[in-house]
This record gives structure tokens, C-alpha cells and sequence, in this order.
């Protein structure tokens, strides 16, 4: 990105057909991440992210993160985080929920912060990647 920004991008990937489990793992990941995105809105407290991803998590054993992406670093944003969400400002998603029978699926995407809302700037596809 420009302007000494990171960005996070991430999809899981899978090489063959997913078992019911790992997609179910994968259809409540991009439900969460769709979610927390869609609450980032300017004046919005970050922790909404927060709460909107794990309502979409339900009893899924699923995490979220929030970073501020700055200058080539970044910094993890509190659960509790009463920051509100800036125009201007990038974000980094990162969402993962496990698997019961083992293994995560893992979604991330990079955001700015406009007037109207967060823009996905990676334009990672948030849903399980099936390759066969």
C-alpha cells in the first residue's frame, strides 16, 4: 500500500473438498468478517467490530483482532476499545475459527475508513477457497 501502510490480506485454502465441518467453519468466518467490517463506521467505537463479529461467531470457538496499520507497523486494538473508527484511518481485519476436528480457517482483509463507512482495499475473497 501506499504512503509506508501494511496491509493484511488472507483467505484459507483448501486443495481438495472441504469436509461439512471446515466449510461451516468457513461460512461463520466470512459471516463474522462481513460483519465486523459493516460495523466499522466513522464515530463507531472499534469494540462494535467486536460485537458484531462475535455474534456471528455464536458458540463457534472463533477470534477476532483489530489493528491500526500505520508507518510499516501495527497495533493490536482492544476488545473494550472505546477508539472510535476515523475517516483516514486503515485497518487490518483478522478473523479465524477452528475446525472441531482440527485445522482453522482464516480470513483478513485490509480497510480505510471513510465518511460512508470501511472500504475493503485487499479485496480478499471472505470465504473458504476451494481448489480441486
Amino acid at each position: 500500500m501506499a504512503g509506508g501502510r501494511q496491509g493484511l490480506a488472507t483467505a484459507t485454502v483448501v486443495l481438495s473438498k472441504a469436509r461439512p465441518a471446515l466449510r461451516a467453519a468457513g461460512e461463520s468466518c466470512a459471516a463474522a468478517t462481513e460483519a465486523l467490517i459493516a460495523a466499522v463506521r466513522p464515530g463507531a467505537p472499534l469494540r462494535e467490530g467486536y460485537a458484531a463479529a462475535a455474534r456471528e461467531f455464536g458458540d463457534r470457538p472463533g477470534t477476532a483482532r483489530i489493528l491500526a496499520l500505520r508507518g510499516g507497523g501495527a497495533l493490536r486494538l482492544a476488545r473494550s476499545s472505546e477508539v472510535p473508527a476515523e475517516p483516514g484511518t486503515v485497518l487490518g481485519v483478522h478473523l479465524a475459527v477452528e475446525v472441531p476436528d482440527g485445522g482453522a480457517v482464516e480470513l483478513a482483509e485490509t480497510v480505510l475508513v471513510t465518511a460512508s463507512g470501511a472500504e475493503p482495499l485487499a479485496k480478499t475473497p471472505l470465504r473458504l477457497v476451494e481448489l480441486y
